[in-house]
């Protein structure tokens, strides 16, 4: 189901960002708690994953994705989740959209640069997506 989301469960559509084998990430703190998660967030009924990787880009990273290939998708926690992969993109990172209202001392968003072969340091949820890149990350130095 990669075209529309019609269903009542929950989408959501991230992009890997990859240059120069680094990839960007937002590093999270919330409730005591310290993690990382690719860029991305919900889909809204009326839009295609696609779409939404698009706008959930440009809203939390001010990047504009020139294109995207599909990565791979799955459940996590009742929620459908596709992932997709991009080194062709064009702006500066920088933090924003619905979530930079939300910062607080507890809930801290900030966007990093990780170095690939350094990623399986970090703390990034979920694990499944962790795995799947460090699996191919051959494929993207």
């Amino acid at each position: 189901m990669m075209n529309s989301h019609r269903s009542k469960k929950r989408h959501r559509a991230a992009v890997i960002i990859i240059r120069d084998a680094r990839i960007l990430l937002i590093y999270r703190f919330r409730a005591g708690h310290e993690y990382y998660v690719i860029p991305g967030g919900g889909v809204h009924k009326t839009e295609t994953v696609e779409q939404a990787a698009h706008r959930e880009i440009e809203e939390e990273t001010g990047l504009k994705i020139e294109k995207l290939t599909r990565f791979c998708e799955f459940e996590n926690l009742g929620q459908a989740e596709y992932y997709f992969l991009t080194t062709k993109f064009s702006g500066k990172p920088e933090f924003g959209g619905p979530e930079l209202k939300k910062m607080s001392p507890d809930n801290v968003y900030r966007l990093e640069w990780v170095s690939l072969d350094e990623l399986n340091r970090y703390p990034l949820l979920p694990q499944k997506i962790k795995q799947k890149i460090i699996d191919k990350i051959d494929s993207f130095l």
